[in-house]
């Protein structure tokens, strides 16, 4: 029986299926024959059961990197519930169950491995998994990968050095949204041939795309207009922030619109829970930021509204993606106020730092006084008041640039309290453990009482991290104690002092601000789409494919519902007094944390560290001027402020 046969039969037998969809026959034999392979597939077209079915075919270990964990859990279950062996290694578990999947993996009883990229940067799992054979990686959600991709993120960057460190033969990688410019990048990355890359048309024609343009007063009742005759199935309304998922979920209650919410500041038990009402159809609309969505396998969303603009086109295909995968005609809705654009134009200035903040980061490391360099990036991110994935953005480029290299991962605080007595303890551990507890001196008679050990002063006193990690671990899944914060740091080698402080600034500021023009050139696409007349579809075919296809004849511009609204900002910068503004900082911050580029920020509506710590997101000049450009208000603050 020929490798053909074999997968057919394959796909009967372990799978319950007839046939296979799209390409994904294609791209399970370019895997299986060739080192790599790159497909293309629509949104909702089956990805997961290439990789499924061609880690079915090689001899050991898959591991597929995975950017959410509602996504992961799936996977496992579904895998699972055909006979399959799935596990996942993540921070929801505790160390015991991290210990059982660990002895799975050394005895070869676990087929697939799902975590996200940066598990990789873990000390403890690097040991683990540099002992395993693994015959595939996959990569889902690839477009991460690629600087151009819309949802890059930096740990990604270094997927193609540890396909090298731990001698995996074979990736394939799979994305719904890859731009010409993202394919030529994985190409090159990957070593990828003509005859290995598969794509699959785009065009999703059960999908109907609907602009309607509104002044930003008026959104809500046009979103009331929206679900009027379609309140009681399953909706999603996508919004930009966490507080307006809040308002408009609150809204649509008050408007007798059963609606929860879903956003990424809500605890692990409330995304379940409200993910499980909407998955069971028991809740019919659910208002989510774009941390909802990706993974959830619902056949029968009839509606995606979009209250608030996407980020780029990618991020809108995807979204639209998640209604109607029973093949049946969805709505796909957006509420386009052009107040939204400069926002999102905002955010896009807002990941990039001052040329002075990347310099202050060069000369730290410059001035650092061992070859070794440990790195709390929570802290450092404060310090600099630089986004954490921001900062790690530039130590990767600095990686590139051979001034430092990444080593792991490590724990250096771990803050707990004990909930039972010492004699307790005793009779739990054996003679060796309860030895080392009382070697480290870390008994503590009084139960209730938090206390922080310090894993830095330990190990210069000889002892090793992982016995006194596990330990720790041990007690908290015993319930002997409760763990309450694992800071953590990440290890470095600097590799040469020896460097031009501003050369390298310059280099990693050339490579941020490439980031930030294919970031605006996205968003600039974007605002072309819902402005021109022509077929969304037909446009979106040409974005990613390069290629025009015939009028679609269902959307609002084949069928002339198009208008156009122009905005005009509420604020202009005549009307308000920088003087009031900085006095009224000066009350809430230290004077040595107040700067013309941290002011620009904070009217312009651009979270960061500092903001956050001191809650200036909550005070009324907060996004005073997030209507007008950022560029236009940090001119205006650099030029007025020399005058305070």
């Amino acid at each position: 029986m020929d490798l053909q046969e074999n997968i057919h039969q394959t796909l009967k037998i372990q799978f319950g299926l007839e046939n296979f969809r799209g390409n994904q026959e294609q791209i399970i034999l370019s895997i299986l024959k060739e080192k790599s392979c790159l497909g293309l597939m629509s949104t909702g077209a089956g990805k997961s059961l290439c990789y499924q079915m061609a880690g079915l075919f090689v001899k050991n270990l898959v591991i597929v990197i995975s950017p959410l964990i509602s996504l992961i859990d799936d996977q496992i279950a579904y895998l699972s519930s055909i006979g399959i062996s799935a596990a996942k290694i993540d921070s929801t578990q505790n160390s015991l169950q991290h210990k059982i999947i660990e002895n799975g993996l050394k005895k070869k009883e676990i087929k697939f491995l799902f975590l996200s990229v940066e598990r990789f940067e873990n000390e403890r799992f690097s040991k683990l998994i540099d002992k395993l054979v693994i015959s595939l990686m996959v990569v889902d959600e690839a477009h991460c990968i690629s600087q151009w991709g819309h949802n890059f993120r930096p740990g990604y960057l270094k997927i193609p050095q540890l396909l090298k460190k731990y001698k995996i033969k074979k990736i394939l990688l799979l994305t719904a949204t890859a731009t010409k410019d993202v394919i030529l990048d994985l190409k090159r990355s990957f070593q990828i041939k003509r005859k290995n890359f598969i794509s699959s048309d785009i065009l999703r024609e059960n999908l109907k795309i609907h602009v309607q343009m509104s002044a930003s007063d008026d959104r809500k009742q046009s979103l009331l207009q929206l679900l009027k005759n379609q309140q009681d199935q399953s909706t999603i309304i996508y919004v930009a922030r966490q507080n307006t998922a809040m308002e408009i979920s609150n809204f649509l209650n008050e408007e007798g619109i059963n609606t929860g919410f879903y956003h990424g500041g809500l605890d692990a038990q409330e995304k379940f829970h409200t993910q499980e009402l909407f998955m069971q159809s028991k809740l019919p609309v659910i208002v989510a930021t774009i941390a909802f969505g990706m993974g959830i396998n619902k056949a029968d969303i009839r509606q995606i509204i979009h209250y608030n603009l996407p980020q780029n086109i990618e991020s809108y295909y995807q979204e639209i993606g998640r209604a109607g995968r029973d093949g049946i005609s969805s709505n796909c809705s957006l509420i386009a106020s052009f107040e939204d654009l400069h926002i999102q134009k905002n955010f896009i200035e807002g990941n990039l730092p001052s040329y002075e903040q990347a310099e202050s980061l060069i000369v730290y490391i410059q001035n650092h006084c061992s070859t070794f360099l440990d790195i709390n990036f929570y802290q450092l991110s404060f310090e600099l008041d630089l986004k954490i994935s921001v900062l790690k953005t530039i130590f990767c480029y600095l990686e590139e640039l051979s001034v430092l290299e990444s080593l792991y991962k490590y724990h250096q605080f771990f803050e707990y309290r004990y909930l039972v007595s010492n004699f307790e303890i005793k009779d739990l551990l054996n003679k060796k453990e309860y030895a080392l507890l009382l070697e480290l001196q870390i008994i503590e008679t009084d139960v209730y009482y938090k206390k922080t050990v310090d894993l830095s002063s330990l190990l210069i006193d000889g002892y090793q991290r992982d016995d006194v990690e596990e330990l720790l671990n041990q007690l908290n899944d015993l319930g002997c104690i409760k763990l309450y914060n694992r800071r953590s740091k990440s290890m470095f080698k600097i590799l040469s002092f020896d460097f031009n402080i501003h050369q390298i600034c310059d280099l990693v500021f050339e490579k941020l601000m490439i980031n930030y023009d294919a970031n605006m050139k996205k968003l600039l696409a974007l605002e072309k789409l819902l402005k021109s007349k022509k077929c969304y579809w037909s446009q979106i075919s040409k974005y990613f494919q390069n290629k025009t296809l015939d009028p679609c004849e269902n959307c609002s511009n084949c069928q002339n519902l198009s208008e156009t609204i122009h905005f005009e900002p509420k604020i202009k910068l005549n009307q308000l007094s920088l003087k009031d503004v900085t006095i009224e900082l000066y009350d809430l911050l230290d004077d040595n944390l107040i700067n013309p580029h941290l002011i620009a920020r904070y009217l312009g509506g651009l979270a960061s560290p500092i903001i956050y710590k001191y809650q200036l997101q909550k005070t009324p000049g907060f996004g005073l001027l997030s209507q007008l450009p950022f560029q236009q208000t940090k001119a205006w603050v650099d030029f007025s402020y020399v005058d305070l």
